[in-house]
């Protein structure tokens, strides 16, 4: 029997959950155990198992730095491997890091062994805080993954004072333990009033699906 057909835009329309959920069924197989390291309050995963039939029901491992989300795990990236020694390593590992800056978000590069007085406390979100925590996946995440699995990315640009920040971008260049084998823009459906005057405003983000390479830079490349 011939491999199956399977066919995907490159441009999805539609919420963030459906779009997560047509990329599975393109690149995973049903039953996959999935480690999402960014979990919050499981938006992302809203209505992605719900589907006819439960023959693409994912397995998802969730992990959330901060303490109040209802993820299973709350490990910093670079101690992820504790949760692979659980459960495995996973057929796939989801990112969606923050994007916008300047604004509250949780650090949550931040090793809470390395400071006894860390807390998981909200600080502001910033372009460094991106690239730093973009490093320490690049080290970790061949860690978590299956020789074949994937790390998808879920990412928006954006603008800040002005500038537009090509968040995408910076993902790309940090990921150098990692192959991009899939660049999909999805566009959201009700993008709000306009806050951006004279300039374009970002109403499209990005999945950027990788593999990891078979030869790794180990080097500690976070400083």
């Amino acid at each position: 029997m011939g491999m199956e057909s399977r066919r995907m835009l490159s441009v999805l329309f539609g919420e963030q959950f459906d779009n997560l959920r047509h990329i599975l069924e393109f690149h995973l197989g049903p039953e996959a155990i999935i480690l999402d390291t960014t979990y919050g309050h499981g938006k992302l995963w809203q209505n992605v198992n719900r589907t006819k039939t439960t023959s693409n029901m994912w397995i998802i491992i969730s992990n959330d730095v901060d303490s109040k989300s209802p993820a299973k795990y709350h490990y910093p990236i670079e101690d992820l491997h504790l949760i692979a020694k659980i459960h495995g390593l996973f057929d796939a590992v989801i990112y969606d890091p923050p994007y916008k800056y300047d604004v509250e978000s949780y650090v949550f590069f931040q090793d809470p062994k390395k400071d006894a007085d860390w807390q998981p406390n909200k600080t502001k979100w910033s372009v460094l805080d991106q690239v730093q925590c973009a490093k320490k996946l690049n080290l970790s995440a061949p860690q978590l993954l299956k020789e074949d699995g994937l790390l998808i990315v879920k990412i928006m640009d954006t603008r800040f004072k002005r500038e537009l920040i090509l968040n995408h971008k910076i993902i790309i260049d940090m990921l150098t333990n990692f192959e991009l084998i899939d660049l999909l823009i999805y566009v959201r459906l009700g993008v709000g009033v306009f806050k951006n005057a004279n300039v374009a405003q970002v109403a499209h983000g990005y999945y950027l699906v990788f593999k990891k390479k078979k030869t790794l830079n180990t080097a500690d490349t976070t400083s």
